[in-house]
């Protein structure tokens, strides 16, 4: 059950169709076989969850990831985050946040041997936990200032590309998570950084997107406005453009 609609997107993994069903009086992840849609599996959160049900939802998108060569679906649900084998749904390990954490937006980020998530509401934290093989995850470090309750991290070489929902972009190093610097963008942001290019893409709430450079300090290359409509969602590379939907428009744009 979801007042607001459910907001994660479903995955595809060989004959699969994996998904999150993070209602406030149920939660599961579900896999479809894709040519029939009979249910392959389906395996029930097994985390301790708060008594309010409003804290009991998540919007995420699973990933799955190649570990010790073994296929890992990872998931991050209200107050847990798991990992489970794609191939039957059966749990590998749990690790609680440690804080509150519902309503999860944000899609993990896997590299470096690491596993980054952002914890969402209400307040968001990084965490960063060491993949060893199949079993659980220890916590390497976190960042408890200027996480994201929405926009997903992003992964670009040896740093972690965080912007809030504010607008405060900030960049640490992916494997000690030392800050190597911090500055205020324009705008609120929903979407996701988008890397394509070289180049970064962060685009705001107004339409607004700004274009920097990876590297040791703030470099803006371009900035560019989309007028209309409210913008959320992430942009979605193709072929040599990007397809941005707005609350009421799909545009496709190109260089």
């Amino acid at each position: 059950m979801h007042e607001n609609g459910p907001g994660s997107s479903p995955i595809i993994w060989k004959n699969l169709m994996i998904f999150h069903l993070d209602g406030s009086d149920k939660q599961s992840v579900v896999a479809l076989y894709k040519v029939s849609g009979k249910i392959a599996w389906q395996t029930y959160r097994s985390g301790e969850m708060r008594d309010n049900p409003q804290l009991q939802k998540s919007y995420s998108t699973p990933i799955v990831k190649i570990i010790n060569g073994k296929p890992v679906l990872i998931s991050c649900a209200a107050d847990w985050v798991y990992g489970y084998n794609p191939e039957n749904g059966k749990e590998l390990w749990k690790i609680k946040y440690g804080i509150l954490g519902f309503s999860n937006v944000a899609r993990p980020v896997v590299g470096h041997g690491m596993l980054y998530l952002s914890t969402c509401f209400m307040k968001a934290e990084i965490h960063a936990y060491r993949l060893e093989g199949l079993s659980k995850p220890k916590l390497a470090w976190k960042m408890t200032k200027g996480a994201p309750k929405m926009p997903s991290p992003i992964l670009v070489g040896q740093q972690l590309y965080v912007v809030n929902d504010g607008g405060i972009l900030s960049v640490v190093n992916a494997k000690t998570g030392e800050l190597d610097w911090r500055e205020r963008l324009d705008g609120e942001f929903s979407a996701s950084p988008t890397f394509a290019n070289g180049l970064l893409y962060l685009a705001d709430r107004a339409g607004k997107t700004t274009v920097i450079r990876p590297g040791k300090s703030l470099q803006i290359i371009s900035e560019n406005e989309l007028e209309g409509s409210p913008h959320m969602a992430s942009f979605a590379p193709f072929q040599d453009s990007f397809l941005i939907r707005t609350d009421n428009t799909l545009y496709r744009v190109a260089e």
